[in-house]
């Protein structure tokens, strides 16, 4: 059996026990620093995430105008490429030059009640048709006609006939095609009645402001 006696003063061994352990202080110093440090960077790591995730829901937000406005420059592209289309079929029908409206009114004056025309392909230069009539003698006065219009037409081929019946009656389906002018070259053949137009209009004028 050992007896340990502690031969210190008794005010030397208050003071020892008083005084501070400083390996302990720094330790306890530095685990507070820890958690002040671990607390700082959660709440910024918090805050950050919050902000990231603002930044992608804006983000998405824009993005999805973004899609609306592509779709509608898409679709107003696309009405633009069909406007584009449409006066460049315009400009090659007018750069044509095909006098349609111009033969059909000379036409009137050609088919005869016994003839009818079921179909007309007009193009640069040339007009084919088609039809039917009840004597070979309407088909040959037609063409005919059309050769006496030397205003339009510069040439009438000879046209091909087949028989044919509709219910009872016979009739003779033809084709015929001929040689037609441009408006310009139409205009340049017509001169005096387009002066004519020209002058009458002025008359009028002139009679207009007389009155007046």
């Amino acid at each position: 059996m050992k007896v340990l006696f502690d031969l210190r003063p008794s005010h030397l061994v208050q003071e020892q026990d008083q005084q501070m352990d400083i390996t302990r202080l720094f330790s306890l110093i530095f685990f507070l620093v820890f958690c002040l440090l671990s607390l700082v960077n959660i709440v910024y790591i918090a805050k950050n995430l919050l902000e990231v995730r603002e930044e992608l829901t804006i983000t998405r937000g824009d993005e999805i105008a973004v899609t609306e406005n592509v779709t509608m420059l898409t679709a107003s592209i696309n009405k633009m490429r069909e406007v584009r289309d449409r006066a460049r079929i315009y400009l090659e029908f007018t750069r044509q030059e095909l006098p349609a409206v111009e033969f059909m009114a000379a036409l009137e004056g050609a088919a005869s009640d016994g003839l009818t025309i079921i179909n007309m392909d007009i193009r640069p230069g040339n007009v084919m048709m088609r039809g039917s009539a009840v004597g070979d003698q309407d088909i040959i006065d037609f063409s005919s006609r059309l050769d006496g219009m030397k205003n339009i037409v510069t040439k009438v081929d000879a046209p091909v006939t087949t028989r044919g019946l509709v219910g009872s009656m016979r009739v003779t389906d033809f084709s015929v095609t001929c040689n037609i002018k441009s408006l310009s070259e139409i205009a340049e053949s017509m001169p005096d009645v387009l002066a004519t137009s020209l002058s009458g209009n002025s008359e009028s004028g002139g009679t207009g402001e007389a009155g007046e």
